[in-house]
């Protein structure tokens, strides 16, 4: 009977320990997951600050670009200035464009004969460029070269009256890539970026 009551005891020792490793367990599991989606909301914020502040530098470039009478008018100068924005800012710039009002590409740097006088005005951005008359930054899509990239268009306008827009080309991946290819979680993790429809963007 002695030797029951000591299995007994041990048993309910042995119980009790399982119990408390495992409640132990669950508290260091749930303060390690809430401590790994605090880092990782910290490196979508500060990478979405980047894409951000870089989008946003580029409206501000293009905007002071679109007030030039040289880009209004599109003279010689003008097209040499395009191509100077162009090839001062390679890194994940693919083109530059001048559409018209009518929404009708009329120069773009790399000059190709082919898509000059093509009318893109049923493209969403553009379409919500003419209508607006404020700065448009497109969804992600194929581009003429077959990367997928963003465009951004900002109004053209001469004497209050608008006059078509200036945009960019950008390649996606290379973008995305600067602000998201460092972050690292843990080991094997990394980050990745899907759209509002849930369609996969990056992924290194």
């Amino acid at each position: 009977m002695r030797n029951l009551y000591r299995f007994l005891a041990l048993s309910i020792w042995v119980v009790a320990c399982l119990v408390l490793f495992h409640i132990f367990y669950q508290n260091a599991k749930e303060t390690a997951i809430v401590e790994l989606n605090a880092r990782q909301m910290i490196h979508a914020r500060q990478a979405a600050k980047g894409i951000e502040e870089f989008f946003s530098h580029w409206v501000t470039l293009l905007e002071s670009t679109a007030l030039r009478e040289s880009i209004v008018s599109l003279n010689d100068e003008g097209k040499s200035q395009m191509a100077f924005i162009l090839w001062n800012h390679e890194q994940g710039v693919k083109a530059i464009a001048r559409v018209d009002e009518r929404g009708r590409i009329i120069h773009r740097v790399p000059y190709d004969p082919k898509l000059i006088g093509t009318d893109i005005s049923r493209r969403d951005h553009v379409r919500k460029v003419m209508q607006t008359h404020r700065p448009v930054l497109s969804g992600v899509f194929t581009l003429a070269q077959g990367t997928r990239g963003v465009v951004l268009h900002v109004p053209v306008f001469d004497a209050g009256q608008y006059r078509g827009s200036l945009g960019v080309e950008f390649d996606f991946e290379v973008v995305s890539k600067t602000f998201l290819e460092s972050i690292a979680i843990g080991e094997t993790g990394y980050a990745w970026m899907i759209d509002r429809d849930g369609i996969e963007l990056y992924c290194p």
